[in-house]
């Protein structure tokens, strides 16, 4: 991918999305879920990309259903869930939803 096509996507998707903007932990996030076949732990990324479990999570919030407030709504984008019972339920592992799958491969498709 040459990243000046990526760098236009991305800027038509902010743009279609009412100027939200993509900081670079939610692109990640996105291109981890976009190039995996299903869910992914967010344990995985942390430590991949070495980024710091309350960044990740509030981003993920973010790209999720949002902190609650008005001016904070989510995108809707992914899921985030707890694993079952039988793991600590701290771990997460989240997945693309169908408009999130559309938006990753508009900004990571050839």
């Amino acid at each position: 991918m040459i990243i000046s096509d990526f760098l236009m996507k991305l800027s038509d998707v902010q743009l279609e999305e009412k100027n939200r903007t993509l900081p670079v932990v939610q692109i990640i996030i996105m291109y981890e879920l976009w190039k995996s076949d299903g869910p992914v732990l967010l344990l995985d990324i942390q430590h991949k990309y070495n980024l710091e479990r309350y960044t990740l999570h509030r981003n993920c919030t973010m790209l999720s259903s949002g902190m609650g407030r008005k001016y904070r709504r989510g995108k809707g984008w992914i899921t985030k869930n707890s694993l079952s019972d039988k793991y600590d339920r701290r771990i997460k592992e989240t997945e693309l939803t169908p408009q999130g799958k559309r938006i990753a491969e508009r900004l990571f498709g050839v």
